[in-house]
């Protein structure tokens, strides 16, 4: 699993490729979308980069102009952010972005937990990260596991008793 701070430069990074793009092809629909994925990663940081969130509300203002302005304001800044320049997307940044995917997480067939990890993980390894996360070992506390049924890109099942 890549350091927090990798995840975050790696994102912002990957937004600021992805939202100019968008903007100039007029896709607002999508660089709504991934300006939503970045908000979605820095919500449960307890700080979150003061770069990260200035970055963030100038990619924001061509879209939403005004509460830009304020948060532009909020963060500071004596003057207008529209005389700010673009934000560049460094490529080693872009290129380096760590894909997590998403592993549903069944006990008894149910849906418990979703745990993330690295894709394309083989069955075994994908074994070993979903038993390491501290909501499964939870969950799988004073639980006799009777199988364990790991689906190589798509999900893991315990079947246990007790």
């Amino acid at each position: 699993m890549p350091r927090p701070e990798l995840r975050v430069a790696a994102a912002l990074h990957k937004a600021i490729a992805t939202v100019t793009e968008d903007i100039e092809a007029l896709h607002f629909n999508t660089a709504i979308a991934r300006l939503m994925e970045l908000v979605n990663l820095l919500t449960p940081l307890e700080k979150r980069p003061r770069s990260v969130l200035e970055t963030f509300v100038l990619l924001l203002s061509p879209l939403a102009p005004h509460i830009a302005e304020e948060m532009w304001a909020k963060l500071g800044h004596a003057n207008t952010l529209a005389y700010e320049p673009w934000p560049v997307a460094d490529p080693g940044l872009v290129n380096a972005a760590v894909e997590l995917q998403e592993y549903p997480v069944q006990i008894n067939g149910k849906l418990r937990a979703r745990v993330m990890a690295a894709p394309r993980l083989g069955s075994s390894d994908l074994l070993v990260v979903v038993k390491a996360d501290p909501d499964v070992q939870r969950l799988l506390a004073n639980q006799t596991v009777v199988k364990e049924i790991a689906v190589a890109g798509r999900l893991v099942n315990f079947v246990v008793k007790g």
